[in-house]
């Protein structure tokens, strides 16, 4: 009767560890499907927003297209316009002999002569025009070793005002004398009735023209005698 009584208790403990392992089992086989579901869950969390950034980052590629698009567009468009005021300028601006008369006219409105007096000076220029007699005539030049020599001559009833200045010759010792050096420039000062002083420089021989009112005054100057400048004046309509 024993022997009866220690094999069912033996049955029992045997179906008591089943039990437990078919509790254990069940445990195991929750907890593996509820981190199975919690990774599926977070996977399509995941997986949600790589699409949002995926949109994102498509939806910024489309907008840097259409801006390069826009830039390009936009560099036609200035490449187009350049071409276009180059060509423009190319056909506005006057070219071969032209060319430095417009320029004249363009540096004479920017000192400040009007359009108006422009038309009229050009609109009175001849080919042909009314000059008198050359006047030959010969004036001192003024060294730094004589200051008192009378170095100006008067034309046109003292419409211009003539000054010349030179720098002095000097001796095989290299001592400077009296008279002016030809040799070396010459300084010239016009000065024109109720008008500003000009000047000029050269080696003669040279030219320079001066204009007072509605005469231009045309001046050739050739080296005269010793320390002296021979001066041909000529006097002509303006314009």
């Amino acid at each position: 009767m024993s022997f009866g009584f220690r094999e069912d208790r033996m049955r029992r403990q045997q179906r008591g560890r089943a039990f437990w392992r078919a509790i254990l089992l069940l445990m195991l086989v929750a907890t593996f499907g509820a981190v199975y579901w919690f990774g599926l869950e977070q996977g399509q969390v995941d997986m949600t927003d790589a699409n949002a950034r995926i949109a994102e980052l498509s939806e910024s590629e489309q907008r840097l297209q259409r801006r390069a698009g826009e830039r390009d567009a936009e560099i036609v468009r200035l490449t187009r316009d350049i071409d276009s005021l180059r060509q423009r300028l190319e056909a506005e601006t006057p070219t071969g002999s032209v060319r430095p008369l417009y320029e004249l006219l363009q540096a004479r409105l920017r000192a400040g002569v009007t359009a108006e007096r422009l038309t009229t000076v050009l609109q009175r220029i001849e080919n042909q025009r009314q000059c008198d007699a050359v006047l030959q005539r010969r004036v001192a030049v003024r060294t730094p070793i004589d200051r008192t020599s009378p170095n100006s001559l008067q034309f046109g009833d003292q419409a211009v005002t003539l000054f010349a200045e030179g720098t002095s010759v000097r001796t095989a010792e290299g001592a400077p004398e009296a008279w002016y050096d030809p040799a070396q420039q010459v300084t010239l000062r016009f000065q024109a009735a109720g008008g500003r002083p000009s000047d000029a420089q050269g080696r003669v021989p040279f030219q320079h023209q001066v204009v007072v009112g509605d005469s231009e005054w045309r001046f050739t100057f050739t080296a005269g005698t010793r320390g002296f400048l021979n001066v041909a004046a000529e006097r002509c309509s303006f314009p």
